[in-house]
């Protein structure tokens, strides 16, 4: 059942700028979406302002209250390294909230083994970072973070590594541009010159170039009827095809984004490991968390002492994301919508999770029917409600932390 809070004659539930949602007995979701004139619906004074305040234009904050928490760790039931966590409903239990967990080995050629090590190339691939109890395979973590990276455990005892913990909010100084690769620049994520300048990624213009092609091929191979996508051939007369080049680009979490008219396109965050500047040894780290001073989408839990665990997320494009101690803020306020004092968590009880497109929220209900509540890397300003996302184009994670209320 939706209960869509927004009033205004003629608002639709896709358009609300909050909804709560009572999922199932001790599951609730509140999403905020701060779009245009949000200010005139939940003026100051309200709970809701509160909220949208630490929010920035665009985004979307979807916070899910789960009372009397069952948390459990999960990797892939086959044994792979990664797995698309809503491709095979069956390996989780009904009435589940599914999070994706702690950062991996995504895109290994463009990793190195450590701050001073060699690339991984194909080794690694999909490895957690940190010691988990759902696999023997993993990649310690850096020493340039390991003040940062603490192991969570679970209520069945399962655990894993993740990190940072967001009890007390993050120094991070500004080193000076030739100090950005040494330890006191862990949290940088470009590389600048004297004068403060980021330095220009040569081949920037041409992923761009890439992503704008890419685009008008979808638009010409696309059914005028349904919108799906057909097998033409990407060059005459040769054996590629859309649907070839789109697997191939998914892997690099060049997701598909669905619109309402039924029409989509790649979400241009796809190839976002090419980023417009050039990056520091830091950003190369695999679990690097050079990225907290940057605006991106982020994902944390906090655990409360009475049993309830409150997920949140924040999605939006990714230069109208959070930095990592604005994220802390959204969370205190988001603590104090419902109630409660963010005082109260124990120390090592609130801490970030992988972010970005790797963000997946979303609810499994009695009778195996899924919601996606949250998915990163989408890079859309529309936002749409329910979020119309496929299967396949969640991206594959090493592990899920799977929430079960005990109210059920």
């Amino acid at each position: 059942m939706f209960v869509a809070e927004d009033k205004t004659p003629g608002a639709q539930a896709s358009q609300s700028f909050y909804i709560r949602r009572e999922i199932s007995p001790g599951v609730t979701q509140h999403r905020f979406f701060r779009g245009s004139n949000w200010d005139q619906h939940w003026p100051k004074g309200t709970p809701q302002h509160a909220v949208f305040l630490q929010m920035r234009d665009h985004g979307v904050y979807s916070l899910v209250e789960v009372k009397q928490a069952q948390t459990s760790v999960v990797g892939s039931s086959d044994g792979s390294a990664v797995f698309n966590p809503v491709a095979n409903l069956n390996q989780w239990p009904p009435n589940s909230l599914l999070i994706n967990f702690g950062f991996f080995v995504h895109y290994p050629y463009l990793f190195k083994a450590s701050e001073d090590g060699m690339p991984l190339n194909a080794f690694g691939k999909g490895y957690p970072i940190g010691e988990n109890s759902a696999t023997p395979n993993f990649l310690p973590v850096s020493k340039g973070y390991s003040d940062l990276y603490q192991r969570r455990t679970m209520t069945d005892g399962t655990y894993a590594t993740v990190g940072p913990s967001l009890h007390l909010p993050l120094t991070t100084p500004h080193p000076k541009h030739h100090e950005r690769n040494l330890l006191k620049g862990r949290f940088s994520y470009f590389a600048e010159d004297a004068e403060g300048n980021r330095l220009p990624c040569p081949i920037f213009r041409s992923m761009q170039q890439l992503d704008s092609s890419l685009n008008n091929l979808v638009s010409l191979s696309q059914s005028p009827s349904t919108g799906e996508i057909t097998a033409t051939p990407l060059i005459p007369n040769s054996t590629l095809s859309i649907k070839c080049e789109l697997e191939g680009f998914q892997n690099l979490t060049k997701k598909v984004l669905p619109h309402p008219d039924g029409t989509f396109t790649l979400a241009t965050s796809g190839l976002a490991h090419f980023a417009p500047f050039i990056r520091t040894v830091w950003a190369h780290v695999p679990g690097s968390l050079s990225h907290v001073n940057e605006p991106n989408e982020r994902n944390a839990v906090t655990q409360h002492p009475d049993g309830t665990l409150l997920s949140h997320t924040y999605t939006s494009r990714r230069r109208d994301g959070l930095q990592v101690n604005q994220q802390r803020e959204l969370l205190i306020e988001g603590a104090r919508f419902l109630g409660r004092s963010f005082d109260e968590v124990e120390q090592g009880k609130a801490y970030g999770l992988d972010g970005g497109p790797s963000i997946l929220q979303a609810y499994l209900d009695g009778d195996r029917n899924l919601s996606v509540l949250s998915n990163g890397g989408l890079e859309s300003v529309e936002q749409e409600y329910p979020l119309q996302v496929g299967k396949l184009h969640i991206r594959e994670v090493s592990t899920v932390m799977v929430v079960r209320s005990g109210m059920l």
